[in-house]
């Protein structure tokens, strides 16, 4: 393998590794949220959400065709997955850009999960 392929797989690991501490609710006593785990999470979660945020068109519309017909359920889905895809985009650039600085106001009322798709992984 070249030294590009290790280092794509080395980032996937990473990155799979970092999706998978998002998940972990109730990490036990001895673990309490510290400021460098508080800035970790808001930094993946912004990563995650930059180019997971189309993944809000084919969601909306998948909802939308469930609850309607296919053709309005369509032109409905998209129209609202592009809405809530830029929303979730605005969110994954702020907490990248912001991720050092926990003490702002998140804008997780933006999104309806900081994590996209975590209802599917439950």
């Amino acid at each position: 393998m070249r030294k590009f392929d290790y280092a794509l797989v080395i980032c996937v690991f990473v990155f799979l590794v970092g999706l998978t501490s998002l998940y972990a609710e109730n990490p036990g006593p001895l673990y309490g949220t510290n400021e460098s785990s508080r800035i970790t999470n808001k930094l993946l979660r912004g990563v995650i959400n930059i180019p997971l945020c189309v993944m809000e068109i084919p969601k909306s519309i998948n909802i939308h065709v469930k609850n309607h017909d296919l053709f309005t359920g369509t032109f409905v889905g998209l129209g609202e997955g592009v809405y809530k895809s830029s929303k979730r985009l605005g969110y994954g650039i702020f907490e990248t850009a912001t991720f050092p600085c926990t003490k702002l106001k998140t804008l997780d009322s933006w999104v309806d999960h900081p994590i996209p798709f975590k209802e599917l992984a439950e």
